[in-house]
């Protein structure tokens, strides 16, 4: 894929893993993570965007620079591939690293957002934006989920009481915990289709087999595909947003992302006086509070026009 004057490819980790370097004792990759086949291994993502993985990008980048090391060939260059990685890293961590702040998770999905806004701006000035762009679903992904972290934060900043009390966890929203739920509703109790009755009661005998593997881990052992998370890996504490945190502060973290992706930009020659990145959007101030009477009373059509008036995106109806 092009981004700027050069392009990014899984080519550049390939080259590097043939030559010999230890990389998967060194920074967890393995050749079969390189697979485009593979599009449904998870694990080989969090490995190929990885921080070890990005650094190394620079040390190439840089050794690339000081001839100390070959460029690689069709105009492909770890300095391009390392910001699509950090752009995929940042738009998925954002939601699924228990570890960040409320503020970071604010920042990282919105560079992903404002990235990939600045380089399909790019890529549509040199008419190649149907060959060397992500997927129109990834894109649209990338910002609603810019939008609703957003908005979620919103909501629960305008009641003290329900913020005080909701646990602030959008590494819930991610996939992972129903994928495992269900796979192992399918394995434990056969592959056969089944109805929603059969699946809760599968789901109770599935809690059974969790409860026992916890208690006789030292003893008993089960064994687990590579690809699979397991239950620890999954589970994660959460606790309400920070009383201190402000709409201030959301604004000045979209400033701050949307600065950082230019700069990306700028480095990557994608940024141009004739392309614009859109401004750091409002956080709607005035959004009604909406209790479960009001919601239930309101159509459709009512909660879209909110939506219209304050600027949120209408598909999260």
């Amino acid at each position: 894929m092009l981004l700027g004057e050069t392009r990014a490819s899984v080519s550049v980790l390939q080259c590097i893993l043939k030559e010999g370097v230890s990389a998967e004792a060194s920074i967890g990759l393995r050749m079969d993570d390189c697979d485009p086949r593979d599009r449904m291994n998870f694990k080989a993502f969090q490995r190929l965007t990885q921080q070890s993985v990005l650094d190394l990008l620079v040390i190439i980048t840089r050794q690339v620079e000081m001839k100390e090391r070959l460029a690689f060939a069709n105009d492909v260059s770890a300095e391009a591939t390392r910001h699509f990685l950090l752009m995929a890293r940042y738009a998925t961590y954002s939601f699924l690293d228990s570890t960040l702040t409320p503020l970071e998770r604010v920042r990282q999905a919105w560079y992903a957002a404002y990235f990939a806004q600045g380089w399909r701006q790019f890529l549509a000035s040199k008419k190649v934006l149907s060959t060397d762009f992500i997927s129109t679903n990834c894109y649209q992904c990338i910002w609603l989920n810019a939008e609703s972290l957003l908005l979620l934060m919103h909501f629960l900043m305008q009641s003290p009481a329900l913020r005080s009390c909701m646990p602030f966890a959008p590494f819930l929203l991610g996939s992972q915990q129903n994928e495992h739920l269900f796979r192992d509703t399918r394995r434990l109790h056969g592959y056969a289709n089944f109805t929603l009755a059969d699946f809760l009661i599968r789901c109770t005998n599935t809690q059974l087999h969790n409860i026992i593997v916890s208690e006789y881990a030292s003893v008993l052992s089960w064994p687990s595909h590579r690809k699979h998370f397991t239950l620890d890996e999954l589970h994660h504490d959460a606790s309400p947003l920070p009383d201190d945190l402000t709409e201030n502060h959301l604004h000045a973290t979209l400033d701050l992302a949307r600065r950082d992706a230019v700069a990306s930009l700028r480095s990557l020659c994608m940024f141009e006086s004739d392309l614009t990145v859109p401004s750091a959007p409002t956080v709607p101030l005035n959004i009604p509070f909406l209790n479960k009477e009001k919601l239930d009373a309101m159509t459709v059509v009512e909660l879209r026009e909110i939506c219209r008036t304050h600027g949120i995106h209408q598909g999260m109806i």
